[in-house]
């Protein structure tokens, strides 16, 4: 019995490592014509994120974009982009302040220290939804999405505001 717990629990490990691995867009697949350049943006007490809009005039539902665990990078702003040419504003929320994890002890570090603090992070999404509300070409409607760690945020941030969707991408619950 304790062969077979142990080897679901490393199985358990093993898909959660593998559902986490670090993924890059390349930036020219990312940013086509369809998406304004991005810029980083602050908000409420000090928070900062990505911020990016579609092309086209008109008015937009936003999306608060919530990184995995590695942070806030290339490959988040990439998806930004890619989700601005569907027509939508996106801010992808730096709950990390600014840091990048460079391998999995440092990210689950980081996650760490967030789960730790939730109260900061869901003022910190709250904000970036405020954010999103005050643009000029907001359309009424907002949601959120993340991965993996911000899977988890995603569900957090729909628990703690009034949101029209809310997608988590294999986010812990």
């Amino acid at each position: 019995m304790k062969r077979i717990i142990s080897f679901i629990g490393t199985f358990l490990i093993a898909v959660f490592f593998v559902g986490c691995q670090q993924q890059t867009v390349a930036p020219e697949d990312a940013m086509e014509e369809g998406s304004k350049v991005g810029e980083w943006v602050s908000y409420g007490d000090n928070f900062r994120g990505y911020f990016v809009e579609p092309m086209d005039e008109g008015e937009h539902p936003g999306v608060v974009m919530i990184h995995e665990w590695w942070g806030l990078n290339e490959n988040i702003k990439n998806m930004a982009h890619e989700l601005a040419e569907e027509g939508y504003n996106v801010l992808a929320v730096d709950l990390y302040d600014g840091r990048v994890a460079s391998g999995p002890e440092e990210a689950g570090t980081f996650a760490t220290e967030v789960r730790e603090n939730p109260e900061r992070a869901i003022e910190h999404m709250k904000a970036a939804a405020e954010f999103l509300k005050e643009q000029d070409n907001f359309n009424g409607k907002i949601g959120s999405m993340g991965w993996c760690f911000g899977g988890g945020m995603s569900m957090q941030l729909a628990l703690n505001e009034p949101l029209d969707a809310t997608v988590i991408y294999y986010g812990n619950l």
